[in-house]
């Protein structure tokens, strides 16, 4: 027993280190950079960001298929799928994904990116055009960097990443909040 527990203290911290929090960096083409901070608990992900004064969060379950977009000055919410347009237009993961269901990927080698280790895949579409590049880590169960292959101006990458210790609470919905559809009218 006292084994166990020797090796369970020793395991743990690795364990938990795959918990993180980083800021991301998202460029659309050369007029539009936006910037996050991530946190993720390996399963599900949260992006806050400030945009024209607007506070807002966005907190994509991906086995649910859900994001639900938070206007956290307002109390508003709005769910979408993630696989959804207003997702895709937003969120550069769920938008390789979409791509991936229009195309072929194809895994290309491996890379360190920010000192972890990272499946290199790419999405090719119907004509065999290269759209995106994506480097994944495993580790973190999320893209470290991916590029848009259309416009040098349109890539994604995190910076900053660091241990983070879960708050499930971020992953839900606080009260209060009235549910809104995607005219921002509230849901009956």
């Amino acid at each position: 027993m006292k084994r166990l527990l020797v090796i369970a203290i020793l395991v743990l911290p690795f364990v938990s280190f795959a918990q993180w929090q980083a800021d991301m960096v998202n460029r659309i083409n050369s007029d539009s950079e936006k910037s996050y901070h991530v946190h993720s608990d390996l399963q599900q992900y949260r992006y806050d960001f400030t945009d024209e004064g607007m506070q807002g969060a966005v907190i994509v379950i991906p086995d649910e298929n859900t994001s639900a977009i938070l206007m956290l000055n307002e109390k508003k919410v709005h769910y979408t799928p993630s696989n959804g347009f207003i997702s895709v237009t937003n969120d550069p993961v769920q938008a390789y994904y979409s791509y991936k269901e229009q195309g072929t990927e194809k895994t290309e080698g491996t890379e360190t990116v920010a000192g972890y280790n990272c499946v290199r895949k790419s999405i090719y579409d119907k004509q065999g055009t290269l759209m995106f590049t994506m480097w994944f880590s495993e580790e973190l169960n999320f893209p470290l960097k991916m590029k848009g292959h259309w416009d040098d101006n349109t890539y994604m990458y995190l910076e900053n990443i660091r241990q983070w210790q879960p708050d499930r609470s971020i992953f839900k919905v606080p009260s209060g909040f009235v549910e809104v559809d995607k005219n921002l009218e509230p849901v009956k």
